[in-house]
């Protein structure tokens, strides 16, 4: 398996707390040999023209989940 970026929070005794939150959002000990990709969108209520972007955005964590991701 490749070495990830995400490695440097994932593995190793200096970050321990930084695993703490990652398990606190809901990650399991597997979880932390896959990619962790983040998804920024610009979903707000209050803009009418971005509403759609909820959808897309949930769409594209699905999809990142299904290709093995997190």
């Amino acid at each position: 398996m490749p070495q990830y970026r995400s490695r440097t929070t994932t593995h190793g005794r200096n970050m321990a707390g930084a695993r703490a939150l990652w398990r606190a959002t809901g990650m399991k000990n597997d979880d932390f040999d896959k990619p962790i990709i983040a998804v920024a969108n610009s979903f707000t209520q209050f803009v009418p023209g971005h509403v759609h972007l909820q959808d897309l955005g949930q769409m594209v964590c699905r999809e990142i989940e299904a290709a093995g991701g997190v």
